[in-house]
């Protein structure tokens, strides 16, 4: 059987790998939760108001955001 490397190496740029995808879903699970935890950290031993535990959700959209767009920005 002969394998045309043109056609394989056509399809795979076309989209991501499954080891790519499941990167990424370990990226986002981290980039949201780790902020949040050190802001809920940081707002038990401070006394807080949530400031903290928002601005650690702001700190992981930003970057899941920019992640997303480094890692995929040649597939768009």
């Amino acid at each position: 059987m002969v394998v045309d490397n043109a056609a394989r190496m056509k399809r795979t740029s076309d989209a991501p790998s499954t080891g790519e995808l499941v990167g990424l879903g370990v990226f986002l699970a981290g980039a949201f939760v780790a902020p949040l935890i050190a802001g809920l950290l940081l707002d038990l031993l401070l006394h807080t108001t949530p400031i903290f535990l928002v601005l650690g959700l702001l700190a992981g959209i930003i970057a899941a955001g920019a992640g997303v767009y480094t890692r995929f920005k040649r597939y768009l």
